[in-house]
């Protein structure tokens, strides 16, 4: 029995760490033929399915959120201080502010 079967666990979680990769590469728009053509081999795994379509969907949530923010003019008051708070509609918790720098 080869190490590389060793642990099914592992090489699993290996195999999704690997396509994750791959997956944000092709989101990113930064990614070659070759990477392309594994990650569509690697996409005959469900498991690797499942977190293409959990990528996407953040992907695509992430874009939604920070599109509005980015049309939005800042104040000229308060310049770049907007830049450290989340957009409107940011999901928050109660009294957790900002760290403040010096």
């Amino acid at each position: 029995m080869s190490s590389e079967n060793s642990n099914p666990i592992e090489n699993s979680q290996q195999l999704l760490d690997e396509a994750e990769a791959l997956i944000w590469g092709l989101l990113d728009e930064n990614i070659d033929a070759a990477s392309v053509q594994r990650l569509e081999k690697l996409l005959a795994n469900s498991e690797v399915r499942q977190r293409y379509i959990q990528c996407v969907e953040l992907h695509f949530d992430l874009q939604e959120l920070f599109k509005d923010s980015q049309q939005q003019p800042k104040s000229p008051v308060l310049g770049s201080l907007s830049d450290f708070f989340p957009p409107p509609g940011f999901p928050s918790q109660a009294n957790i502010n900002p760290p403040l720098t010096d």
